[in-house]
C-alpha cells in the first residue's frame, strides 16, 4: 500500500499509473493505496491509470479522493482504465472529485476499452463540475469501448449543480452502444 498525497502542478497529474509496457504476462494488483489532494492548475488529473494488457488486473481497496482541476477544461477520473484483458474494480472508495469549467468531465471510475470487467462494490460520490456544460459532464460509473461488464452492488451518489441550467447532466452508470455486454445488477 501507498500513499500519494498533496501533489500541485500545471499539467496533467495522476496518483498511480500502471503503463502499457510493464509487467504484461502477469497479473497485476493495485490495493489498499490512499491518493488525495491532487491538484492542477493546467490540466486533467487522475487517481489510478492503467493501460496494460495484463491477464488480470485487480484493483482494490483504495481511496481516491480530493482531486481538482480549477481553471482549464479537463477530464477528471477517479479510476482511468484505456486499455486491458481481465479487470476486477473492486471495494474502493471514491469521492471529492472537481472541476470548474464548461467542459470538465468528471467519472468516478472511467473505462474506454478492454476486453472484460467486473465492478463490484464500490462507493462513488460528491462529484462536481460547478459549471459544466456537457450533457453528461459527471458519471459515477462511465463504460465505453467494446468491452463486457458486470457491475454489481454499486454505491453512486451524485447531487451535482452546475451553473449550466440548459445542458448539465449527470448519470450514475453510463455505458456506450457499442460494448459486447452489460449487467447491471443490485447498484444503488
Amino acid at each position: 500500500s501507498n500513499t500519494v498525497t498533496n501533489i500541485t502542478g500545471g499539467g496533467n497529474i495522476t496518483g498511480i499509473t500502471i503503463g502499457s509496457t510493464v509487467n504484461t504476462a502477469t497479473s497485476l494488483s493495485i490495493s489498499n493505496n490512499i491518493i488525495n489532494n491532487l491538484s492542477s492548475t493546467g490540466g486533467s488529473v487522475t487517481g489510478i491509470r492503467s493501460s496494460n494488457p495484463s491477464p488480470v488486473i485487480n484493483i482494490t481497496n483504495n481511496t481516491i479522493n480530493t482531486l481538482s482541476s480549477p481553471g482549464v477544461d479537463a477530464a477528471m477520473n477517479g479510476i482511468l482504465i484505456t486499455a486491458a484483458t481481465a479487470v476486477n474494480i473492486s471495494k474502493n472508495k471514491i469521492y471529492d472529485i472537481s472541476g470548474n469549467q464548461t467542459a470538465t468531465t468528471v467519472n468516478g471510475i472511467s473505462i474506454t476499452a478492454g476486453t472484460s470487467f467486473n465492478i463490484f462494490n464500490n462507493l462513488v460520490g460528491d462529484l462536481r463540475a460547478t459549471a459544466a456544460t456537457g450533457l453528461n459532464a459527471i458519471s459515477g460509473i462511465n463504460a465505453n469501448g467494446t468491452s463486457s461488464y458486470n457491475v454489481y452492488y454499486n454505491t453512486v451518489y451524485l447531487d451535482a449543480a452546475s451553473t449550466s441550467v440548459t445542458t448539465f447532466g449527470t448519470s450514475c452508470i453510463t455505458f456506450s452502444t457499442t460494448i459486447a455486454s452489460f449487467n447491471s445488477r443490485n447498484n444503488i
